[in-house]
């Protein structure tokens, strides 16, 4: 009943949207690319949320402290460092799945369609499966919706081996093009 009720309140959200052309129209529990996470999320949430780990400190990843999220379990964004504003640059929402991967793989092929409706002039990449190897071992199964130019939304379900010891979860996120140049060119070097 909760994947029908978060599949719901995800497709409700976009009706408005149908002519969307730019991540910033799109919207993640409320919050769009560029909009001050402040608008969410106290100071105090954020600085004593997890951080992602990266190489190179230019962009900065948290998922906030004590969140109340209406549709995911819970949500995170990415922000340059050096913003005291926190404009996100990327924003995803995240539903567990417990031991139920296929439950996770129907409601990403529905978002997934909605989400192709809504950017019908942009580049789209269909369901590709990788395998994850190293802590989090398992497999990921991931959509793209490309806006050239500009950045993505993709849909991704994480299978993650029994002796890992996770949550199953689906990710939905939104992500711009200089954040995303980052993360592949920067982040990690």
């Amino acid at each position: 009943m909760k994947i029908f009720l978060s599949f719901l309140i995800f497709i409700l959200s976009f009706q408005s949207l149908s002519q969307a052309d730019d991540l910033k129209n799109f919207e993640i529990e409320g919050m769009s690319i560029g909009e001050s996470a402040l608008n969410f999320f106290s100071k105090k949430q954020i600085d004593n949320g997890l951080l992602a780990k990266y190489n190179d400190n230019t962009y900065t990843t948290v998922e906030p402290a004590n969140q109340n999220s209406n549709t995911y379990d819970y949500v995170s964004f990415s922000y340059r460092s050096d913003d005291n504003d926190y404009k996100m640059v990327a924003i995803s929402g995240v539903i567990r799945f417990k031991d139920s991967i296929n439950d996770c793989h129907k409601l990403q092929d529905q978002i997934f369609v909605e989400i192709k409706e809504l950017f019908p002039s942009a580049e789209v990449t269909n369901a590709i499966t990788h395998d994850m190897q190293g802590q989090y071992s398992g497999s990921t199964r991931q959509t793209f919706v490309e806006l050239i130019g500009v950045g993505f939304a993709a849909v991704q379900c994480y299978n993650y081996d029994k002796d890992v010891n996770r949550d199953d979860i689906m990710r939905v996120q939104l992500i711009n093009k200089i954040y995303n140049d980052w993360l592949i060119n920067k982040a990690f070097k």
